[in-house]
């Protein structure tokens, strides 16, 4: 009896296939031979859907998660290309009893932990993220995001092209990048976030905005990992997020969204510049004008984080000397940071409220170069949870946590180690907390263990270039609080003119000597130092 043919379903299911590709492949080829005129689930194909069902079932009864997964991502990818995609039936494959297949396949997932699953095994994690990606760059995923899906598939595609994205969402918070592991998904992302650019404010079918707001979701999480900015540039994610802040009519949740996507796109040099080359900074200062001030006094969440990410933003792509937001302005922000810091700092984690510690430190030491905000975090900031018996005392004892970040594979806690050694630096240039400094031998102990530590061991990560590497300031702690430094007593005292006296203090070895410095207490020191380097010419 063939195939295509109505029989018993005794006789129909002994003539059946086992195995699952074959199923699929053999619907593939009733569908085939389907017209629009024709187009009606018989008793055949009904029976292919149940046995495909009954063996995605089966599926649970296999030991491992991973082949089990494997074979869920491999039959939905037949399911899409060679299923969804038949033009000739659109009643069968929009029908709900074919659509089926895909719900038992979801159902079969979700028996699964993969949270877990890419947790214990990254390698495993990196293999579904690029699989997936696969996934999107099917044609008929292509078309979907290409707004050339048909009105009877749309619901069904969408809740596909969601699951394909949080695989993706989901296995990439497990993964450790490297710098070109996108390079080759440019495409896929760039169409991606011109869907997005096309849809954002499309209501006319209903589920639109879920769809765009997964995708900025992952672009929000992507972007978290710095190493990867310089890739998501290319796809233009900056320049859209920053229209859509500027947007009037866009809905606040996409633009908080769109904030968190700058913000970590800042965190790096080369996306600090690619946002001042879009005329961020006036796009940021036009969003703060029309949002955030007529909601100054609003304490809801929502703005009190808006708030937080604009002056986070614009500190790091605004050099030090250009960042003259007045300390008034400032002290609410300075107080959520060291809350983030302190509270961060002291979880085991090393995380609070969704950031990682070294995020807070890092602005901080691109607000610390001006005296009063120094000034400010050390001595009034509004601060709860303290447990060190000072703020200064604080930095020091979680230096001290971050010790051996140099000898791990973490990214982020050896950033958290330079940005901690970078903000006592710019500490150690004010004479007021020089002796707090002195005072903690743990704290003296280990600067000097590491300031000729030039990270060998460090993993491939980045380093804002406001940043000294952590020997270089290690070195310039302890320069500083040397009271036999020359270059400490030179700030009351007559430089020398020879040059014999200037040339030996240059030949000194493995010192750090000059900082460029945004202090006015070291306004006298500069002026020497150029009035030496001038008559040692």
């Amino acid at each position: 009896v063939s195939l295509s043919e109505p029989s018993s379903s005794t006789k129909e299911e002994s003539k059946l296939p086992n195995d699952l590709p074959t199923l699929l492949l053999n619907l593939h080829n009733i569908l085939l031979k389907k017209s629009e005129a024709n187009g009606e689930i018989d008793s055949n194909i009904s029976q292919y859907i149940k046995s495909i069902q009954s063996k995605i079932q089966e599926l649970t009864n296999l030991t491992q998660p991973t082949v089990i997964f494997d074979i869920l991502q491999a039959t939905l990818k037949t399911y899409i290309d060679k299923l969804l995609s038949i033009k000739t039936c659109p009643n069968i494959i929009s029908n709900s009893s074919f659509q089926q297949i895909f719900n038992y396949l979801i159902s079969t997932q979700i028996t699964l932990n993969l949270s877990s699953i890419f947790e214990n095994n990254p390698l495993y994690a990196r293999t579904v993220f690029y699989r997936s990606f696969d996934l999107l760059s099917l044609p008929l995923m292509t078309d979907f995001l290409n707004d050339k899906c048909s009105n009877e598939l749309f619901s069904h595609m969408t809740l596909i092209f969601c699951i394909i994205i949080d695989y993706i969402h989901s296995t990439s918070g497990h993964i450790v990048f490297k710098k070109n592991d996108l390079h080759n998904l440019v495409p896929n992302l760039r169409l991606l976030i011109e869907y997005v650019d096309k849809n954002k404010q499309n209501s006319n079918k209903t589920c639109i905005p879920t769809t765009v707001k997964y995708i900025l979701l992952l672009f929000w999480t992507l972007a978290d990992k710095t190493i990867l900015v310089p890739t998501l540039i290319e796809t233009k994610c900056s320049n859209y997020a920053l229209k859509w802040i500027s947007m009037q009519d866009l809905s606040l949740d996409i633009q908080r969204i769109c904030m968190h996507i700058l913000y970590n796109l800042a965190r790096h040099e080369q996306g600090a510049e690619a946002l001042n080359n879009a005329n961020g900074i006036n796009i940021l200062k036009e969003f703060q004008q029309r949002v955030l001030k007529p909601n100054k006094d609003n304490n809801d969440k929502l703005y009190t984080e808006l708030r937080l990410f604009y002056c986070m933003i614009l500190s790091l792509i605004t050099e030090p000397k250009e960042n003259q937001e007045d300390l008034n302005n400032l002290r609410q922000i300075l107080d959520q940071l060291m809350e983030l810091i302190i509270d961060g700092g002291q979880s085991v984690d090393n995380r609070c409220k969704g950031f990682h510690v070294s995020e807070p430190i890092v602005v901080l030491t691109k607000l610390c170069v001006h005296d009063k905000i120094l000034q400010y975090v050390l001595n009034e900031s509004s601060i709860k949870n303290l447990k060190a018996k000072s703020r200064i005392d604080f930095f020091c004892e979680l230096l001290i946590k971050f010790r051996g970040a140099l000898a791990s594979e973490n990214d982020l806690d050896q950033l958290s180690l330079t940005a901690l050694f970078n903000i006592l630096w710019s500490i150690s240039f004010h004479d007021e907390y020089i002796e707090e400094l002195k005072s903690n031998s743990k704290f003296l102990i280990t600067v000097k263990s590491l300031a000729n530590d030039h990270g060998e061991a460090w993993v491939e990560q980045y380093v804002p270039k406001h940043m000294s590497c952590v020997s270089k300031a290690a070195n310039g702690v302890l320069w500083n609080l040397d009271e036999n430094n020359p270059a400490r007593s030179i700030r009351t005292t007559t430089i020398p003119e020879t040059k014999k006296t200037l040339q030996t203090d240059i030949n000194i070895i493995d010192r750090t000597r000059v900082m460029i410095s945004y202090s006015h207490a070291d306004k006298e020191f500069c002026h020497q130092f150029v009035d030496a380097l001038q008559k040692g010419e």
